[in-house]
């Protein structure tokens, strides 16, 4: 297999990210390190968080993680950065349609999803529609918060995104230098 730089550990990685495991997870200064997995989850929608990750998310809140939709998988947020990101997502002007929409999207899926105690959460069926989850899930820590995927859209995102690099990664540079000019 090939190797990939996952956060700051080299782990062997099938490119089409087809035969997944737990490969790694290092929390790094209060974010989740990537970590992709391929696990089923069961027929009442139940995915096992891999402990790592239910630690982290402990150790951040004593309040149940929000779970909510994103437009191609779903994002699970610790109980205090959800707080924070419902902030955000009210800052804009409430009149402006596009702030009611993005605010909408968001707030109606969100619900709380604490572990069970063999550290499963449970997925909602109707988020799980929305994801599209199918049998085999990929969770990856991405930042502040954990995304989880139907593990065919994943590779497809996967895909995409390499095949858009140079394009992303020049508008991400332009916007991390204008934003540099504004502080």
């Amino acid at each position: 297999l090939p190797w990939r730089r996952i956060g700051a550990v080299d782990f062997a990685v099938p490119d089409t990210f087809l035969a997944m495991h737990v490969i790694g997870c290092q929390p790094l200064a209060d974010r989740f390190d990537l970590l992709l997995i391929g696990l089923p989850h069961d027929a009442k929608g139940r995915v096992s968080l891999p402990a790592e990750l239910r630690m982290e998310l402990q150790r951040r809140s004593e309040h149940a993680p929000f779970l909510t939709n994103m437009p191609d998988h779903l994002a699970l947020y610790p109980h205090e950065d959800w707080l924070a990101y419902e902030e955000k997502l009210f800052a804009p002007d409430p009149f402006m349609p596009e702030a009611q929409d993005l605010q909408l999207f968001m707030l109606s899926g969100a619900v709380p999803c604490a572990a069970d105690n063999q550290g499963r959460i449970l997925i909602p069926p109707a988020l799980r529609e929305h994801a599209r989850l199918d049998k085999d899930v990929v969770i990856a820590g991405a930042g502040m918060h954990i995304q989880i995927w139907d593990r065919a859209r994943f590779d497809q995102f996967i895909a995409r995104t390499q095949s858009n690099f140079r394009e992303l990664a020049s508008v991400v540079s332009t916007a991390a230098r204008a934003s540099k000019q504004r502080i």
